[in-house]
């Protein structure tokens, strides 16, 4: 906040600020940082619990902080179309527009409600921007291939002593002693001799899904670039020591011979046949990304002690789809094979065979012959059916697509912006009138202080009713109990010294008030006293310094047209139970051109000065820095320059080096500069 009896412009928000408080959106957390934002939820929780809204909560920002918010950019979408939230402007986009434009949608754009973009809304959104019913093309429960973790679709499934979660289906018998956790299905009253913990069906006329064919599946079903020629990945295509797969393409009759890992991104991977040496592992992408293997023309086999693993455990990462042969998995009850993925046999006759001790987590499907899961395999779709629309949406069913899930980003928030410089601009005009305040914004009375020149105090109103005589006081703290600028001031630190402001203050005006001299620098604070019967619009600007030992008027004006060095020495005279701390530098210019005034400091403890020089300061009408009035945003802190950890113990002599560097014709003028110093009590 600004002090000094300045208007902070551009005024900006807290770091943890959802948004800038000029502008309207999700209502804002950052009270605890924004006194601003702390003073409007005062008025209206609304805004901090709710909805930021433009009239309540933004537009109070300059009438109820003393402020002046900067020029804003327009908003496009002020929230993601796939969020709830007020309604979007139809220019946010193409969809958007057809949207609002279809009967009874209208409020989507035209409605005031905090949430006028509801979820009516963003369903038309989703329909309008992926052109999808939003039922999609979603099967019923029970009649895709996504519902199922076996399905024998050309004859018996065979179960001897295995386990399946999920459920099963077969055209014929289901045999065998194994159990089925899910529920069992079957046709033209096939037996069904498992146990299964769910429901026994063998009443179905036929397979309760579509039946798939191979151009049904693959992209491209004619194969391009397979050919019958062996292709040993790692041997051939990499050297023998890479780990790394190929990516995706066309192959011949592919065979991993050593352990591999496939590259990110996943793809497309067509194959004459596919086989899996003894031993070894094949593993997915790490970044999860699908793959899909298309076996053209022959076998799919793994051997005992193979695996395919999904770094990220899903299961649907991996599709196989093998045109009409057998998918077969070749372990033993000791030599196991573990596979991650949904393996499928599509026309023709071939079967899928999961011998003693594999382990498929995932699905397998054969649509025109059978299935055979033998002793102790395990086939688990639970992590795979677990999202039916994921299954849906990977297309392990071609026939079917999950809903349609709105397009996050598509529409993305775009909500403009509010220029945030945060600008401390002086109120009082060269007369020190207040004739700069901005009138209207405050009804009643808004106390701040200029800096004094001696012990008289000059108090201002910037409200638009005048304050009375004995209303307020200024009270004050040592600079170094760093009080200033707070809205709650500890009293602990307070002095017991306290100036009555014993005169009225019109609006708009100033008046001098004699205060108490200080033997330190100390800060000040205008408030209304607590017997008060006026009210003050704003109490986050009542602050100013009341420095020890500082006297305006600078040291004259000096006006060169050729660089010229200036020297002054400075000794500080403290107590000898305190130590010295160099305070604030400011100053006045008139530049024109690039002319510029560089401010150099240098300390010494016995006035014998040597070493650098150390810049603190540069005086530059291009920065906006030719005018630099003591305690304004661009007033140098001499001590915290020079010692940043803070030290207060420090040297009683200043050596201040002013160099006035003209150009060419354009002049350089300073008209005053000030510096103060702080006597700090030894602890």
């Amino acid at each position: 906040d600004c002090q000094v009896n300045s208007t902070c412009t551009e005024v900006m928000s807290a770091d943890d600020c959802e948004h800038s408080k000029c502008m309207s959106g999700a209502g804002l957390s950052c009270a605890p940082t924004d006194a601003c934002v702390a003073a409007i939820c005062l008025e209206d929780s609304s805004c901090c619990a709710s909805y930021w809204d433009q009239t309540d909560c933004a537009d109070r920002v300059e009438e109820l902080c003393s402020v002046t918010c900067g020029a804003q950019s327009p908003s496009v979408c002020t929230h993601d179309a796939c969020d709830i939230g007020e309604a979007l402007a139809r220019s946010c986009s193409a969809d958007v527009q057809t949207v609002c434009d279809t009967p009874g949608f209208e409020d989507c754009c035209d409605g005031g409600a905090v949430d006028s973009w509801d979820q009516a809304c963003i369903d038309e959104f989703t329909v309008v921007s992926t052109g999808i019913p939003l039922s999609g093309g979603t099967p019923a429960a029970g009649a895709s291939l996504c519902d199922y973790a076996i399905v024998s679709g050309g004859g018996a499934l065979n179960m001897n002593s295995s386990t399946v979660y999920r459920d099963v289906f077969a055209s014929g018998n289901i045999n065998g002693s194994g159990t089925v956790n899910g529920n069992a299905y079957a046709t033209g009253s096939s037996a069904i001799n498992p146990t299964v913990t769910g429901t026994k069906d063998n009443s179905l006329g036929a397979e309760p899904y579509t039946v798939p064919t191979w151009s049904d599946v693959v992209p491209n079903p004619s194969c391009p670039g397979v050919t019958s020629a062996a292709v040993a990945w790692e041997q051939t295509w990499w050297p023998v020591a890479s780990t790394s797969t190929p990516g995706p393409g066309s192959f011949g009759r592919v065979t991993v011979k050593n352990s591999l890992s496939m590259p990110s991104g996943g793809g497309d991977y067509y194959v004459h046949t596919f086989t899996i040496n003894s031993g070894q592992t094949l593993t997915l992408p790490t970044d999860g990304s699908p793959v899909n293997i298309f076996v053209c023309n022959g076998r799919f086999t793994m051997n005992s002690n193979s695996k395919i693993v999904s770094p990220t455990g899903d299961p649907l990462q991996l599709n196989v789809w093998v045109n009409g042969e057998n998918i077969t998995f070749n372990s033993t009850r000791w030599q196991t094979i573990e596979v991650d993925g949904i393996f499928t046999v599509v026309g023709g006759t071939g079967q899928v065979t999961a011998k003693p001790g594999t382990t498929v987590d995932g699905m397998l499907h054969n649509i025109n012959s059978r299935v055979v899961v033998q002793n102790f395999a395990t086939v688990d779709a639970r992590g795979a059916a677990s999202d039916r629309a994921a299954c849906l949406a990977r297309g392990v069913d071609p026939f079917s697509s999950a809903p349609p899930v709105c397009p996050v980003g598509a529409s993305p928030a775009s909500s403009g912006s509010v220029a945030e410089s945060g600008v401390c601009v002086n109120d009082l005009d060269t007369n020190g009138d207040l004739s700069a305040r901005p009138a209207g914004d405050c009804p009643d009375v808004d106390l701040s202080l200029d800096v004094p020149c001696d012990d008289q105090v000059p108090v201002c109103n910037r409200g638009d009713t005048q304050l009375n005589a004995g209303e307020a006081e200024i009270v004050f703290f040592p600079r170094t109990t760093a009080q200033f600028a707070t809205t709650t001031p500890d009293t602990l630190y307070q002095s017991s010294s306290v100036c009555d402001v014993n005169l009225p203050i019109p609006a708009g005006e100033c008046v001098d008030i004699t205060c108490p001299v200080f033997a330190e620098d100390m800060t000040a604070r205008v408030q209304m006293k607590s017997a008060a019967s006026q009210q003050e619009c704003n109490d986050l600007d009542n602050w100013s310094y009341y420095p020890f030992d500082r006297a305006c008027g600078g040291s004259g004006s000096i006006t060169v047209g050729e660089t010229k060095v200036v020297t002054e020495i400075y000794q500080a005279t403290c107590p000898d139970d305190s130590t010295v701390a160099w305070g604030f530098l400011g100053w006045n210019a008139s530049l024109d051109g690039n002319a510029t005034i560089d401010f150099g400091v240098r300390l010494a403890t016995d006035g014998g000065f040597s070493g650098p020089i150390t810049t603190v300061g540069t005086a530059s009408a291009a920065d906006s820095t030719e005018d630099c009035p003591y305690l304004t945003s661009c007033t140098v802190d001499v001590g915290t320059t020079i010692f940043p950890g803070g030290s207060t113990d420090q040297p009683a002599y200043l050596e201040l080096t002013l160099t006035l560097t003209p150009d060419g014709a354009d002049l350089a003028t300073l008209e005053d500069w000030d510096l103060t110093y702080t006597c700090v009590v030894d602890q």
